[in-house]
């Protein structure tokens, strides 16, 4: 199925819709259940009198931990934007298709962008509260390579080849802007934006982080007027080939 010029708007307007609201069941996952994964109770410091070897121990579980909360609740966000995609993306391929290649693919993608995100936040702030640039850097990672890798998604079911490279470029970019913009906005607009954590804890803020970052990539999910249109070679086969039949 291919989009009319007409079609865009409406596509764009409900591709942005979808993305809110995968970030809203994403938002829900976290508020019901964050953190899903917990540091065992053998590994818990009592008091400030723990010996160093407690506390590493401490330290490397709670690092490990945050990793698997990271990777959990990103790729969710990722299966739930790739879901995004096979229903809003105008294509021939099977609407099945479509919806396991968005939710397995997306949810890759989002573990993928999880980790990569959690460890430069554990780079970051290790026992002192991150800045607002140190924090814009985390989440332009973070959501730029889940654009990266959605859009690729999103170019894969678009049924050419270079369509992969525009959507995963739009997508790096739309992701990259929201990631910055969330600390900013969340330090000028709320009192404690709670920027420190790679997961927001508190209520508000959570909402501002996945808002910015689902809606800004739900921009990228309708396909260009461009993508629909055969590339040059494309045309020259199909000339060469009509040629050949009237022959």
């Amino acid at each position: 199925m291919k989009s009319s010029p007409g079609q865009l708007p409406v596509n764009r307007l409900l591709s942005f819709l979808l993305a809110l609201v995968a970030g809203s069941i994403t938002w829900g996952f976290i508020h019901t259940q964050d953190p899903f994964f917990k540091v065992a109770e053998r590994y818990h410091i009592r008091g400030l009198g723990e010996s160093d070897e407690r506390w590493n121990a401490y330290l490397e579980q709670q690092s490990r931990v945050d990793f698997m909360n990271a990777a959990l609740v990103i790729g969710i966000l990722g299966g739930a934007l790739g879901l995004t995609f096979a229903v809003c993306r105008p294509t021939r391929v099977s609407i099945h298709w479509r919806l396991l290649m968005g939710i397995v693919f997306g949810m890759l993608v989002g573990v993928v962008a999880g980790v990569a995100g959690d460890s430069i936040q554990q780079h970051f702030a290790g026992s002192r509260q991150l800045s607002v640039v140190e924090s814009a850097y985390i989440n332009a990672t973070l959501f730029g390579l889940l654009g990266l890798g959605l859009g690729a998604i999103a170019g894969g079911m678009g049924g050419f080849g270079w369509a992969i490279l525009d959507r995963a470029v739009a997508g790096l970019i739309a992701g990259a802007i929201a990631g910055i913009l969330y600390p900013v906005v969340g330090f000028v607009a709320l009192d404690s934006a709670n920027i420190e954590a790679f997961i927001p804890r508190m209520t508000m803020t959570r909402l501002l982080w996945l808002g910015m970052g689902t809606g800004f990539l739900g921009l990228l999910i309708p396909s260009s007027v461009s993508e629909n249109n055969p590339t040059s070679l494309e045309t020259a086969e199909t000339k060469a080939t009509k040629s050949c039949i009237v022959l």
